[in-house]
């Protein structure tokens, strides 16, 4: 069995372990809304991000993203 997992090209759950201690060193020391702008960069880019935010404050609504785009 452990010869198996040697051998794979490619392990999932040490991806993810990697991505997770990567992402919350980026974000730890952030407030919600800084997460917020973080996730948004990260999915739509920086310019969409912007966008997609100035819109929310615009049309009034804050704190967690509803869905994205809506």
């Amino acid at each position: 069995m452990k010869a198996e997992r040697e051998s794979k090209p490619f392990d999932c759950l040490k991806w993810v372990s990697e991505n997770r201690s990567q992402i919350h060193g980026e974000t730890k020391d952030m407030s919600w809304e800084e997460r917020e702008q973080w996730i948004l960069a990260q999915v739509m880019g920086p310019s969409l991000a912007e966008l997609y935010l100035t819109r929310r404050r615009l049309d009034g609504r804050s704190g967690p993203v509803d869905t994205v785009g809506g």
